[in-house]
């Protein structure tokens, strides 16, 4: 029985975070995050390092993921970072289409976390320790900086929330598909 799975993508100048979400089993195969090469790197050399790194998961895994869930951009904010942050999402998108064959499905926030944490405006943490609960993970919160507790993998959470939340929308239809092509 082939092995399907759902890429997620929390994409972000700062971190990437992504999950590969088991369609069948429901559980998370691997999962991680992806960070600039340096930190005074500029525009183009940190989408180019994001686009390599998801390229090394999809040359490990390829033949098994079925689906890409990606996370919208929050552009409330506006301004420069919106339009770096706009430009970074359609550009992973258009990677994994050239590169890879599959087009993203683009989640909004508000909804992946409502399916996954069953609140739509569920904080960082209550994320993680829903991705901790759902998995059978140990996700862990770090050290207290800027009088703000940061957690160290909210970006792999928010991944696996837009994953699980497509899983969602596809599983039945998709394991359906698979078994019928057996």
């Amino acid at each position: 029985m082939k092995q399907a799975y759902i890429l997620g993508l929390d994409s972000s100048l700062s971190c990437t975070g992504w999950a590969l979400l088991d369609i069948r089993a429901d559980r998370i195969i691997e999962y991680g995050r992806i960070y600039p090469p340096a930190k005074d790197s500029t525009y183009l050399e940190k989408v180019k390092h994001i686009n390599d790194c998801i390229d090394i998961v999809f040359g490990k895994y390829k033949s098994n993921i079925l689906a890409v869930a990606i996370e919208q951009p929050n552009s409330f904010r506006g301004g420069e970072v919106t339009r770096m942050l706009i430009g970074l999402f359609k550009i992973v998108q258009y990677n994994i289409w050239v590169k890879h064959g599959l087009t993203c499905n683009e989640l909004n926030t508000k909804t992946a976390k409502k399916v996954f944490t069953s609140h739509g405006d569920a904080s960082k943490e209550l994320t993680v320790l829903v991705a901790n609960a759902k998995f059978g993970l140990d996700l862990i919160f770090i050290e207290k900086a800027k009088d703000k507790m940061r957690l160290s993998w909210e970006d792999a959470a928010d991944a696996m929330s837009v994953a699980y939340a497509l899983r969602a929308e596809i599983a039945e239809d998709a394991i359906k598909a698979l078994d019928a092509s057996n």
